[in-house]
C-alpha cells in the first residue's frame, strides 16, 4: 500500500468506521491484500478477541447448532413449547442482555 493510500485508510478509519469496515471487507474478498489497512484491522481483531474472552463467548453459540437435530433436543424443544403455549404476552418479562 502506498503511503498516501495508507494515510487515506487511516483517515477513513477515524472518520467513518462503517465505510472503513466495508472497504476492508471488500478488499479482502477481492484479494487486494496489499491495500488492506492491516494496522487497524489487527487492532480490531485483537479487540474482538478480548471482548469475546471477557464475555465468555464461545463459537459454539450459532444459529445452526449441530445438536438441534438430536432426538433428545427435539423432545426438549417440544416440551418447552408445550409449557409456554398458554403464556400471555403481557406476563412476559424481557431482559436486555446487550449491556
Amino acid at each position: 500500500m502506498s503511503v498516501e493510500a495508507h494515510q487515506l485508510t487511516e483517515i477513513l478509519y477515524d472518520q467513518d468506521y462503517q465505510l472503513w469496515l466495508e472497504t476492508t471487507i471488500q478488499q479482502l474478498r477481492l484479494g487486494e491484500f496489499s491495500e488492506v489497512d492491516l494496522e487497524n484491522l489487527i487492532e480490531e481483531l485483537e479487540s474482538m478477541g478480548r471482548i469475546s474472552q471477557n464475555l465468555d463467548y464461545t463459537f459454539k453459540k450459532t444459529l445452526h447448532a449441530a445438536e438441534k437435530e438430536n432426538e433428545e433436543v427435539q423432545l426438549k424443544r417440544g416440551d418447552f413449547w408445550e409449557k409456554i403455549r398458554d403464556i400471555k404476552v403481557e406476563d412476559l418479562i424481557f431482559i436486555d442482555e446487550s449491556l
